[in-house]
């Protein structure tokens, strides 16, 4: 059943695209990354979305199955420049949509779609703390 969560679910870091200053939570194994964000129906107070770390770099696959609220991909590349992005819908029962990537990416990062604008090649900038 969905819900809300609390701060502390993921570990939380700070990061900046472009000249946009997020904090999020980050997924950085394999059963964070299969969680996401799946089953909740808000982000914290605090919580500007998840960001996936991919070292080394991978070429993901992102369902919306059981996740509740539309949300924004963004991917970048190994370098950290923006280079593409995508609204997932959300998903209640199979069969889901499937957001396959095509390149290899460093990052990925869910938000609320509609939350944010980032350019093509924007950078992304990690506290490296998460």
């Amino acid at each position: 059943m969905p819900g809300t969560a609390s701060e502390d679910l993921f570990p939380v870091e700070q990061i900046t695209v472009a000249d946009t200053e997020l904090t999020v939570w980050v997924a950085d194994e394999t059963g964070e990354r299969r969680q996401g964000l799946s089953m909740l129906e808000s982000l914290p107070e605090g919580i500007d979305g998840m960001m996936f770390i991919f070292d080394p770099p991978a070429v993901p696959t992102f369902t919306m199955k059981d996740t509740v609220i539309p949300l924004d991909l963004w991917h970048f590349d190994p370098n950290g420049a923006l280079i593409s992005m995508v609204t997932m819908e959300p998903c209640a029962e199979e069969p889901c949509t499937l957001y396959p990537t095509s390149f290899p990416v460093g990052w990925s990062l869910e938000t609320p779609a509609g939350d944010f604008t980032f350019e093509d090649g924007a950078m992304i900038t990690t506290s490296g703390s998460g």
